[in-house]
């Protein structure tokens, strides 16, 4: 991520920067997401543009870290050039505080298709089933109204395991989500999904290798009801939680 050494991925914050995440992507540095009310959103950047030059330096052979330090380096604003397709868009960025939300949602259309597209970076967030909730609900009133769903947790490094099974009932029901067994084979703890399914529209969920903890959990309740396909790569695989 390109905002901040301390990035908080726990809740809604402020913090000081350019509104804008940085991955890499077949050997390239990409912008990957963007915050709307930023610098990044309001000078025209977009998601997917491959970041050529930054302040003036060639980050083509960067990694999305190394990229991300050059933004955080400079004091009140960023040169940066972009490629978008076959052109490229050169851009001065003044740096200020943005908002940055835990989790962000909106329509995006590929092929005729509109999908709804949610992503979140943390459960470290009480709030966060209550959150996707309304971005699901938001949403599905929306027009175009979508025809199915991308669950986008490639960042997400956990937190509260009660808030990933309450994500997971969202989509579910109230069905069983966890069922801890001891090594007698009795049940020491079993988590039911709190909500009612709200969507029963497909879904493709991504997941990566900074994919940790409580999202792994919510992936494995996607899966075990055949509920989500997944694409991405393999997971950390933290393999335990906490149980009281």
């Amino acid at each position: 991520r390109q905002e901040d050494d301390d990035y908080n991925k726990y809740a809604d914050f402020n913090m000081s920067g350019v509104g804008m995440v940085l991955i890499n992507t077949k050997g390239k540095v990409v912008v990957d997401d963007i915050y709307d009310n930023g610098p990044a959103a309001q000078a025209g950047i977009k998601v997917n543009d491959v970041v050529l030059t930054i302040n003036g330096t060639d980050v083509r052979k960067y990694s999305s870290i190394d990229a991300s330090k050059l933004v955080r380096s400079s004091e009140s604003s960023v040169s940066i050039s972009v490629q978008r397709q076959d052109k490229t868009h050169n851009f001065i960025l003044i740096k200020r505080v943005v908002e940055y939300d835990n989790v962000r949602y909106r329509i995006v259309s590929d092929l005729g298709v509109n999908i709804g597209y949610i992503r979140f970076d943390s459960f470290e967030d009480e709030n966060v089933c209550a959150k996707i909730k309304q971005a699901i609900l938001k949403l599905s009133s929306a027009s175009p109204k979508p025809e199915g769903w991308i669950l986008d947790f490639r960042l997400n490094t956990g937190g509260y395991i009660p808030q990933a099974v309450c994500v997971a009932s969202l989509f579910v029901g109230k069905v069983p989500i966890n069922t801890v067994v001891g090594l007698d084979g009795k049940v020491i703890n079993q988590l039911m999904g709190p909500e009612d399914a709200i969507t029963k529209l497909p879904m493709v969920t991504l997941i990566s290798p900074n994919t940790v903890s409580a999202p792994e959990f919510l992936s494995l309740a996607l899966q075990t009801y055949q509920r989500s396909w997944f694409l991405g790569d393999r997971t950390f695989g933290k393999g335990a939680i906490q149980v009281d």
